[in-house]
């Protein structure tokens, strides 16, 4: 590869960077921030791989793009990036993986920015949305990168590791046809001399054969068929996650499908439960032809029975489509028990709706080999309605023994299945199974089968006849028995039931039901006795708390009463000394300027100094404010209105103390309230 000072080169580490320098043995290179390196000239021909210097890289090389411009310039943003790839078409994945690196630098939401970019993109006149693949931008109007004669053989020269050939491999449409045919046979060489060496990483190994297969689709049929018979066998189905794009892997089946068949075969089996509907969809359409039919459905139905459950199934493109068609009788038996027995693949399956058919679930019900397990296990399932479990039930030759093969086995998830089994039993031959059915109730708590038991006798109770009315008026006695003991939330049902039931008797005269009558109201009898008692009981139990709550209603009524008069006495009194505070604030003032005022006296003979200490003192004499010593009195020593100005060891009987400054007192409503004592010295 020839490099000169100037151009632009991906480094493998150091991302782009700028040739500074080419001397004999090595080549210097400069990086964004402007530290260079030097590396010698076979290591750049190993590692360095040469780019357009119109490109993004470069771009993003010479400046720092802020998000607003490239928002405004996304078309010749998109271009550049083009030009790196030399491709005219760029996804959407392609343009986040290379802008939102920068965006997330400038602390920009990716989502919001690339909305109104994609706006402008829509509207562009240089652009078009690939109608195949919404996600996709294409070039208009045959616009694209400029290539040259030189750009694939540099390209081809340059080639290290797998995925730089699939990478030429995807862009050889881009150059005249004698190029593109001629770079084809160039790449399968490269790529097969590749995939003969020992030391080939297993990812590389999936892309490496894609990308020969991208060449062999520009070269002749015979000659691309020998040269994927050449390929080396690789397992589809073990494929790594992401080593090659979904659009790569359904090309490579398309292609194998034309070139060679049965390596296509292969492929398709292992792809049928591939992540990707477009992989998994071409892996169908390769399998569904009447040659291969037979291993499609053969595929399908080992996968149903051991799904991998490391892939996300892609099976309801199969059963949507043609693959019921395809069944024999057994293969849709086969298919049933399958599924019922695997619930947790229903809604990944999405095959619900086939498990849910009537005619399939009948068919399988009513075959001679479906054994008594097998049918419940079908009545148990969700995806059947009600209504057609319990045709499935009315259909059935001995719903006794179903009925009690459930009940010897009963559980949770039977306990559904076991009432439709009861709803359909017909009243002239379920007589031990309503004895197995209370016996069952007796012994543990089922709502669910007891409803059940509940919804059958009122249904027989509306379409009884006169010889039969004794037998569910019977059975509605039983079932109240046990709703006073286990389910009390039927008793209401039930006691109109029996209501009904005793109308119903009185109307029809036959032998023998008068003790039948006697007993229902005896029931009813001691249910009205119970009733009063339990309800006598409730009232006395409330009176008695209600009594309880009023007498610590009156006691906290008191307390409450003398807490209002405390707080209002004691807001009162706040009120006042709050009044005194503030006023003994106010006046402060006024006895520190007296005392400047008096001491500017002692000092000089000014008379208007003098007539303004007068005013001052008319003035609190007016607020209340008395005076307390005049300085240079003698006074008794007081030591509530008098303070020390020195410490006196001992304080014996009356002293007379000299006044050095006055002290103030204001009187108020709560009596004198001294705001200053007066300083005085012992004489």
């Amino acid at each position: 590869m020839e490099l000169k000072s100037g151009d632009f080169v991906r480094h493998p580490r150091a991302g782009t960077v700028r040739v500074a320098d080419v001397g004999p043995d090595s080549v210097s290179l400069r990086q964004k921030n402007g530290t260079e390196m030097r590396i010698s000239k076979a290591e750049a021909n190993r590692q360095l791989r040469l780019i357009p210097s119109d490109g993004y890289y470069a771009l993003i090389y010479q400046r720092e793009p802020d998000a607003d411009w490239l928002r405004e310039n996304i078309e010749d943003v998109l271009s550049r990036l083009m030009r790196d790839r030399y491709s005219r078409s760029i996804d959407v994945e392609d343009i986040k993986r290379e802008l939102s690196p920068a965006l997330q630098k400038l602390q920009v939401n990716w989502t919001s920015w690339w909305k109104t970019s994609r706006k402008k993109l829509t509207s562009s006149m240089k652009f078009t949305v690939d109608p195949h693949k919404k996600t996709r931008f294409l070039l208009k109007g045959g616009q694209g990168p400029e290539t040259s004669s030189g750009d694939i053989d540099t390209r081809l020269e340059g080639l290290k590791d797998a995925r730089a050939i699939l990478e030429v491999a995807r862009n050889l449409d881009l150059y005249a046809e004698s190029d593109k045919a001629r770079g084809a046979r160039v790449l399968s060489e490269k790529a097969l001399t590749r995939l003969e060496c020992a030391d080939v990483q297993p990812l590389e190994l999936p892309e490496l054969f894609c990308a020969v297969c991208y060449a062999a689709s520009f070269l002749e049929g015979p000659e691309a068929s020998k040269l994927i018979s050449r390929l080396p066998e690789i397992r589809f189905e073990r494929m790594p996650v992401g080593s090659v794009t979904d659009g790569d892997m359904a090309f490579t089946l398309s292609l194998l499908s034309k070139t060679c068949p049965s390596r296509a075969h292969e492929a398709a089996k292992g792809l049928l439960g591939h992540t990707s509907s477009e992989v998994a969809s071409k892996a169908y359409s390769v399998l569904n032809t009447e040659t291969n039919r037979e291993v499609l459905k053969k595929s399908i139905l080992d996968w149903i029975a051991n799904p991998d459950e490391a892939r996300a199934p892609r099976i309801e493109i199969y059963i949507r489509r043609d693959l019921i068609k395809y069944l024999r009788k057994s293969d849709v038996r086969e298919l049933y028990l399958i599924l019922i027995e695997r619930p947790r693949l229903w809604e990944a399956a999405n095959v619900r709706q086939f498990l849910g058919s009537p005619e399939t679930a009948k068919s399988v019900y009513s075959d001679a080999r479906t054994d008594l397990r097998t049918k419940i296990s079908i009545l148990r399932s969700p995806a059947l309605t009600p209504e057609v479990k319990l045709d499935l039930v009315e259909s059935e030759a001995s719903p006794e023994m179903l009925f009690h093969a459930m009940v010897s086995g009963l559980d949770p998830e039977t306990e559904s299945a076991l009432a439709i089994c009861l709803a359909g039993l017909l009243s002239n031959r379920e007589s031990s199974s309503w004895e197995m059915l209370i016996h069952t109730l007796r012994a543990d708590r089922h709502p669910l089968l007891f409803g059940a038991a509940l919804d059958f006798v009122r249904r027989n109770l509306k379409e009884s006849s006169s010889d039969s009315t004794l037998t569910t008026t019977q059975r509605l006695v039983q079932l109240y028995e046990l709703a006073l003991e286990r389910y009390e939330e039927s008793k209401d049902t039930l006691e109109g039931l029996l209501g009904d039931a005793g109308s119903r008797l009185l109307r029809l005269s036959s032998k023998g039901w008068g003790s039948q009558l006697f007993h229902i109201f005896e029931l009813e009898i001691e249910k009205g006795k119970s009733t009063l008692t339990s309800e006598n009981e409730k009232l006395k139990r409330e009176t008695e708390a209600l009594g309880t709550k009023l007498q610590e209603t009156r006691a906290e009524a008191h307390r409450l009463r003398d807490l209002a008069e405390m707080l209002k006495s004691s807001a009162a009194v706040n009120k006042q000394e709050l009044e005194v505070g503030i006023r003994m604030d106010a006046f402060r003032p006024v006895v520190s300027l007296l005392d400047d005022l008096e001491r500017q006296i002692s000092s000089s003979a000014d008379p208007s100094t003098s007539r303004l200490a007068s005013m001052l003192t008319s003035m609190l004499d007016r607020a209340g404010v008395r005076r307390v010593g005049i300085t240079g009195e003698t006074l008794n020593f007081d030591p509530e209105l008098h303070e020390l100005a020195e410490e006196a060891r001992e304080l014996s009987g009356t002293r007379k103390v000299q006044v050095m400054r006055s002290g103030f007192i204001l009187e108020t409503s709560r009596g004198p309230r001294i705001m200053r004592r007066a300083l005085v010295k012992l004489q």
